[in-house]
């Protein structure tokens, strides 16, 4: 509780604040810049998806409305990515794919009326994601494995069957060439993907 300002505050500094800090962030960055802001800001998203999952006594209507200016920056930055990538190189889709998933992950925890005014952006976001129509930039950020059911393994393949190994190989697995959710790409993957009984 006594570090939450500092946290709201890290938080809304790690994304851009309006449109023109957006442009004036693109004419600036070069390549490797954008790999270290998109990695920070993925890990910024990650913090607050924590955050969100595990303190909500915290998650007050006020705090929730502070969370919601990151979070509305980076959908707004989402618009902007396929056009940072196109300049810059293809080796940035992994670290805007994290973006994507820990956007959605947030997302998915926060209740759907708190981000009501930005279902239009983050409909258009989720539309090209699915149809795959932005060609610059088409990594997948698949959560269909998370969302089926046991019985649904023959369509994802043996590997999600239960093991004693199972934790790691769903880790290994999916996304491997995108780096979402991928053990080598993402170090939450350690604490955020495993289940309490496999610890």
């Amino acid at each position: 509780r006594y570090h939450l300002p500092k946290m709201l505050l890290l938080w809304r500094n790690v994304f851009p604040r309006s449109l023109k800090e957006l442009e004036a962030e693109k004419a600036r960055g070069d390549s490797f810049t954008w790999q270290v802001t998109l990695e920070g800001r993925a890990g910024a998203l990650c913090a607050m998806r924590s955050f969100v999952a595990h303190c909500p006594e915290l998650l007050t209507e006020d705090v929730i409305r502070k969370l919601m200016t990151p979070i509305e920056c980076a959908m707004t930055m989402m618009s902007h990515i396929p056009s940072v990538i196109k300049t810059h190189g293809a080796h940035l889709k992994a670290s805007a794919a994290m973006v994507r998933l820990r956007l959605y992950d947030i997302l998915a925890l926060l209740p759907p009326k708190t981000y009501e005014g930005s279902f239009n952006p983050l409909l258009r976001e989720l539309v090209a994601e699915f149809t795959l129509t932005d060609n610059s930039a088409n990594t997948t950020t698949s959560l269909l494995r998370s969302l089926c059911h046991y019985d649904d393994s023959v369509l994802l393949g043996s590997w999600l069957q239960e093991t004693d190994h199972k934790s790691i190989e769903d880790q290994l697995q999916p996304n491997s060439a995108s780096g979402s959710g991928a053990l080598e790409h993402d170090p939450s993957s350690i604490y955020l993907r495993i289940p309490a009984g496999e610890a």
